[in-house]
């Protein structure tokens, strides 16, 4: 892996999921690509906040090996849970939704 630049460029994204508020930050490098995804879920102390948590440091981790930002959206957008709709996403496909996001053109 390699070392975590001392400043990465991002935005937040607030996504509203059916878990809640996902806050989700993607940072990019100074050549403008996607490298870190850190994202938090509104909740404190709840078990969707640690696996969400997991998330973003599994997918940064995939971006540091140099795994492509499509190919992440692909395997994660569309992944449904019990409490997710068409208007509130599952947590997992709003990130993948924030993910794609970042890597579109006019941003």
């Amino acid at each position: 892996m390699t070392k975590r630049p001392e400043i990465l460029y991002g935005k937040t994204l607030r996504k509203k999921c059916n878990c809640g508020n996902l806050y989700i930050t993607l940072n990019k490098n100074e050549k403008g690509e996607l490298v870190e995804v850190i994202n938090i879920l509104g909740k404190g102390g709840t078990c969707g906040k640690a696996v969400n948590e997991g998330y973003g440091r599994l997918i940064s981790m995939l971006l540091d090996l140099g795994e492509k930002p499509d190919r992440i959206i692909k395997t994660l957008k569309g992944i449904s849970c019990i409490g997710s709709s068409e208007t509130k996403p599952s947590c997992i496909t709003a990130l993948a939704e924030a993910i794609e996001l970042s890597i579109e053109p006019h941003n």
